[in-house]
Formats: C-alpha cells, sequence, structure tokens
C-alpha cells in the first residue's frame, strides 16, 4: 500500500466519483481501496481491522514534505536502504495486527 497518512475517517471527506476495489490484506481482513474511476489513482482506502480510520497515500497531498511518519509496519521485509531521520518511533515486524495498531487509533483520537 506505501506511505499513507491515516486520519479518523470523519475527518476527511471527497468529492466526485470513485471506483472500488476490494481485497483481503495481511492481517485476514478486507482492503477496500477508492480509485479515480478515469486515471484508477488510489485516492484511499478503510481497512476493516480498523474501523473509522481513513488510510490516504501521502502522494495525494498538495504539499508531503509536511507529513512526518511515527510508525512502520512490515518492518522485517523492509529494504535494507529505507531509512529514517529518527521520527519513527514505533516499529512493528509484521503486518500490524488490531492490537498492534490500536495505538493509532488513540493517537488519532488525542490529536
Amino acid at each position: 500500500m506505501g506511505v499513507r497518512a491515516m486520519y479518523s475517517s470523519d475527518e476527511v471527506s471527497w468529492t466526485g466519483a470513485l471506483s472500488e476495489y476490494v481485497y483481503q490484506g495481511g492481517s485476514g481482513g478486507n482492503l477496500y481501496t477508492q480509485h479515480c474511476p478515469n486515471c484508477h489513482t488510489n485516492v484511499y482506502a478503510t481497512l476493516d481491522y480498523m474501523e473509522g480510520v481513513t488510510s490516504i497515500p501521502i502522494g495525494m497531498f498538495d504539499d508531503s514534505h509536511i507529513l512526518k511518519p511515527w510508525l512502520e509496519i512490515w518492518t522485517d521485509t523492509k529494504l535494507d536502504w529505507v531509512k529514517d531521520d529518527g521520527c519513527i518511533t514505533n516499529s512493528v515486524q509484521d503486518s500490524g495486527v488490531q492490537e498492534r495498531l490500536m495505538q493509532l487509533l488513540e493517537s488519532l483520537e488525542n490529536r
């Protein structure tokens, strides 16, 4: 799914036509990806195991440089050359199943 920003679903809204593609993720739950029906650009995704969270590719933002990651998942398959500048404070080796990502939801609520 690439690098994404995650927001509480009630914080974001969309206009325009979208098409949906559903597939099973690493957790076993479904991922619902929304795409532009014309160019097929991935606009956002929602996940079964993280109800109430919308995941947006950082390339969708006008200025993605202001976003600083603090959580990384799937580090057991992370490419050796991918580094961070010290902003990553939480790392999860596998797919980050619900128990491990609950802190993300708590963080969204405490912003």
